[in-house]
């Protein structure tokens, strides 16, 4: 990969736990907001990292709308003003977090690129075929997003402690989803509830779920068996 760390999804969650432990131990022990911003703060006054959340960041040379960037030198975080106050803040800093975390000393990217840019197709979440360097950096930023806004460590207690609260008796500690309008209403209240721990949107949460293997989601596996193709006119 051309210079660019070889990290599994284990090497990440190991990585974003040690910086959680490292400026919030508490945060790591029980369901909680992870505290972005506290964090920050430390960064700023210790490590002299430099936050921007109050510039247009403008357009990539495709036409993409920026919402982060990473600079190397001097190290600075540029979140877009259109970020700021919305459900997808936490992510799109935790991202530019994992740059620092994960790419601030790797010559290779540095000799490469003078900014990390990021763009609304870099935080697309589900499958995507990893091919360019480009491609495994997001991925890496992305998979340290979701491991620092909802730490591994307490998530299955969060899933247990709401569902106790739903009256969910069955199968407490796995999510399971079917084309059921039951099915998909307690999902979405699971959803909310759980979001509002962490102060994140659905989409992160249901990412985190299916990730960590707690969520089933049998919405897409529901079709017919193989063998009935062979009936069909």
């Amino acid at each position: 990969m051309s210079g660019i760390p070889i990290l599994s999804r284990e090497d990440i969650e190991l990585k974003a736990e040690e910086v959680i432990e490292y400026f919030s131990p508490a945060s790591i022990k029980k369901p909680s907001k992870t505290p972005i911003e506290l964090i920050c703060k430390s960064l700023n006054e210790v490590h002299k990292i430099q936050f921007e959340f109050s510039s247009d960041l403008g357009l990539s040379l495709n036409d993409k709308k920026i919402l982060g960037k990473f600079v190397f030198n001097p190290r600075s975080i540029f979140i877009d003003n259109s970020v700021i106050n919305t459900a997808r803040f936490p992510f799109v800093l935790s991202h530019e977090i994992g740059h620092l975390v994960l790419h601030r000393n790797v010559s290779y990217i540095k000799s490469n690129y003078k900014d990390i840019i990021d763009t609304e197709i870099d935080f697309a979440s589900g499958k995507k075929i990893l091919q360019s360097d480009k491609d495994w950096l997001e991925w890496q930023a992305n998979q340290f997003a979701s491991s620092f806004i909802m730490p591994r460590q307490t998530v299955l207690t969060t899933v247990v402690m709401v569902q106790q609260k739903m009256g969910i008796t069955h199968n407490i500690g796995q999510v399971y989803v079917s084309k059921e309008s039951s099915s998909i209403r307690d999902f979405n209240n699971l959803l909310n509830e759980v979001a509002a721990i962490y102060d994140v949107n659905k989409t992160n949460v249901e990412n985190r779920l299916s990730d960590l293997g707690i969520l089933i989601d049998h919405r897409l596996k529901d079709v017919k068996h193989i063998s009935e193709l062979f009936n069909e006119d």
